[in-house]
């Protein structure tokens, strides 16, 4: 058996939301407005690590699978093997490179003259 320990994520998201809220409330310009958004954001996290505290858990360790056997691996039936689309499907795919016509060279015609 394993042991786990499931932490919330709550306590975090309370600490950004008392920065939000401190922000829009009142403006960071002082060391003392870092040092009250600090201890609230604390407050906060303790206040949100009791509502939502770490789940411990345990956890069975799986049976091992057993290996197939020869007779099960006889038993087992054939795959069918895949089917090729019908004609009118095969029409319907686009062209591979093969497929396509051989680009002829462009000629460079000269731009005609525009008169400003």
């Amino acid at each position: 058996m394993a042991k786990f320990k499931k932490r919330s994520v709550a306590p975090i998201y309370a600490i950004a939301l008392v920065w939000v809220i401190f922000t829009l409330v009142h403006p960071l310009y002082r060391v003392s407005d870092y040092v009250s958004v600090i201890l609230l954001s604390a407050l906060a996290f303790v206040v949100a690590k009791g509502i939502w505290p770490t789940v411990e858990y345990e956890l069975t360790e799986p049976e091992p699978e057993e290996a197939p056997t020869e007779e099960s691996v006889e038993e087992a039936p054939a795959e069918d093997p895949p089917e090729e689309p019908p004609a009118d499907e095969a029409e319907d795919t686009p062209p591979t490179q093969e497929d396509l016509p051989e680009a002829e060279p462009v000629e460079d015609t000269p731009a005609p003259d525009v008169e400003p």
